[in-house]
């Protein structure tokens, strides 16, 4: 099965994936293709105020997304394609999904490969990251194609470290990044989506309005909400040079008395 979004919001298409990997049962094999405006999409185990510039983020109307799969901060644009595959759990692995989007690119001229475990790149420079689902009978295997985004706004919201931050929680890896613009001068995102097709095989497409849209909804509030996108923070400690707290789900519970029940800000980093 084909799926193709054209809508923008960045929550809405994060819910359709969740929503494509809960019926996995009916639904797969399936690729979903789409794009947001500007956003940053978070792992589901990542502590956003480590990854990102949320002040920055909130300033110039950006959207901050959390996501139902692991792996680190990515920025997305109109210029960056999402892909997401969604097959059963027990025929899934991760190589054949590599290779197909290696093979699509190759298809196009552009010669990529692996960096590292879960990064696509050509000459050292990374073009996609790639992230994974797994439920007990179903895979999803979702990545980033950067065609033409904006990597000044990419490097502006994504942070490169901050050791204030104590936890376990995934922290992301920071590499040099291109567009495969610059790779392949003239190369489309209609050519990239077709090559990503192609390489997936014939599938009959279908409308993302054909899904259950009352669930969609549902699922895109929670996306958008701030328990979601900063309450499913894993626990994690803050030190300035003014002092420390602890946070848990968002919610400063030990610190400076002031602080305590509040939820964790930028502003509080600050005074902090």
């Amino acid at each position: 099965m084909l799926l193709h979004s054209t809508d923008l919001n960045v929550f809405r298409n994060l819910a359709v994936e969740e929503y494509l990997l809960d019926h996995v049962d009916d639904l797969a094999p399936t690729l979903f293709l789409w794009r947001s405006k500007d956003a940053v999409v978070i792992g589901k185990n990542q502590i956003p105020w480590r990854e990102c510039c949320i002040g920055l983020i909130e300033k110039d109307g950006c959207a901050l997304a959390r996501r139902v799969s692991g792996g680190g901060a990515v920025y997305h644009d109109e210029g960056n394609l999402n892909y997401a595959f969604f097959v059963q759990r027990q025929g899934y692995k991760d190589a054949v999904f590599y290779q197909l989007v290696i093979d699509a690119l190759g298809s196009l001229g552009v010669r990529a490969g692996m960096m590292g475990k879960n990064s696509i790149a050509v000459s050292g420079k990374k073009i996609s990251g790639n992230a994974f689902a797994l439920r007990r009978n179903a895979a999803m295997h979702h990545g980033t194609l950067l065609v033409s985004a904006d990597l000044k706004k990419l490097g502006r919201y994504l942070k490169k470290g901050d050791d204030r931050f104590e936890s376990h929680a995934v922290e992301s890896i920071s590499a040099p990044v291109t567009n495969l613009s610059e790779l392949s001068p003239g190369i489309t995102m209609s050519a990239v989506e077709d090559a990503l097709i192609a390489q997936f095989g014939p599938q009959k497409e279908v409308a993302v309005s054909s899904l259950d849209q009352a669930d969609l909804t549902a699922r895109t509030d929670r996306y958008r909400s701030w328990e979601w996108r900063f309450g499913k923070t894993p626990k994690f400690e803050f030190t300035s040079s003014e002092g420390r707290v602890t946070v848990e789900h968002g919610l400063i519970v030990e610190g400076s008395p002031e602080f305590i029940g509040k939820r964790f800000t930028e502003p509080i980093m600050a005074a902090t």
